[in-house]
């Protein structure tokens, strides 16, 4: 888990952060997109074929967005304002997230 002070980049290719142990940790967005076409196969003909987490503003203690990593990487955010930005940038490099809400 890591916090919205710890992403240190966002690119096409992913995401550059430290995680809670000050390790330097990359989120790559097309082994995500891949592993989501094998997790949810269904869903790669219709609007989430370049889906690479799902995220979260209700019903969590604080609002998180998860990876499809291998294990799932999990972001949390004290203030949803940094996890809709980071949504932005996400999208801007043309990838997709879905809220779970």
């Amino acid at each position: 888990m890591a916090r919205i002070q710890n992403i240190l980049t966002v690119t096409q290719g992913g995401i550059l952060y430290t995680d809670i142990a000050e390790v330097i940790r990359w989120i790559d967005f097309q082994e995500c997109r891949v592993n989501h076409a094998a997790w949810m196969p269904q869903s790669q003909n219709g609007t989430y074929h370049r889906c690479i987490a799902q995220c979260s503003f209700e019903d969590t203690v604080m609002p998180f967005i998860e990876f499809f990593t291998e294990p799932v990487t999990r972001l949390e955010f004290e203030n949803p304002q940094h996890l809709r930005a980071l949504l932005r940038e996400i999208y801007r490099h043309g990838w997709k997230a879905y809220d779970i809400d």
